[in-house]
C-alpha cells in the first residue's frame, strides 16, 4: 500500500486543484501522517468519504494539530462540527489531505483561498485562522459573560491543578 497518493480535486467549475498529499487510511497512517508533516507549515482538508462534506484548516505545526485531533478528551470536549463528524462516523471514513504547504506568513491567507474555493461545509468559521467569523448572538455572548464571571474552581480542582504545575 503506497502511503501518499497524489489526487486532484475537480472543483464545480470543472476546473482542477492537485493535493500534495492525500492519506486515504488515516487510522494506519497516523505515524506515517505525523512523521512526513512534522515542523511543517501548512493547508489541510478533512474530506468525509461518505457525503463528501469537507473541513479546511491550516496549521503552523501540522504534526501538532494533526495529533490533536486523536486527543480523546479534545475531540468530546470540543462544540466542532469537524470532530462531531470525526467521532459519528469514525476515522475509517475520512481522508485527510495536505492542500499546501506554505511559509506562516502566508498561512491564513492561503487557508483563506482553499475556504473560498472549496467552500467546506464543516467549517462553521468562514474566516481563516480564528472563530472570528463565528455567528454568535446577543443572547449567547450574555451567557458567556455571565458563566466567565460565576465559574469557581472547586477546592478539588485548585488542589489538582496546583499539584501538576509544581
Amino acid at each position: 500500500m503506497k502511503n501518499i497518493l497524489k489526487e486532484s480535486i475537480r472543483l464545480s467549475s470543472g476546473s482542477l486543484i492537485q493535493a500534495v498529499k492525500v492519506y486515504k487510511y488515516v487510522l494506519s497512517q497516523r505515524k506515517d501522517i505525523v512523521r512526513e508533516n512534522e515542523g511543517k507549515c501548512g493547508i489541510f482538508r478533512w474530506m468525509n468519504t461518505v457525503n463528501k462534506k469537507s473541513y479546511i484548516g491550516s496549521s503552523a505545526e501540522l504534526d501538532v494539530r494533526f495529533r490533536g485531533y486523536f486527543a480523546p478528551s479534545r475531540l468530546n470536549s470540543r462544540e466542532s462540527i469537524i470532530y462531531k463528524a470525526l467521532l459519528k462516523y469514525g476515522f475509517s471514513k475520512f481522508s485527510f489531505e495536505i492542500l499546501e504547504y506554505c511559509c506562516i506568513d502566508n498561512l491564513i491567507k492561503r487557508e483563506q483561498y482553499y475556504i473560498d474555493l472549496l467552500k467546506p461545509v464543516y467549517n462553521l468559521c468562514k474566516i481563516a485562522g480564528s472563530p472570528r467569523g463565528r455567528i454568535v448572538s446577543e443572547e449567547t455572548r450574555a451567557k458567556l459573560r455571565i458563566a466567565n464571571t460565576e465559574y469557581k474552581h472547586t477546592k478539588e480542582a485548585l488542589e489538582k491543578n496546583k499539584h501538576s504545575i509544581t
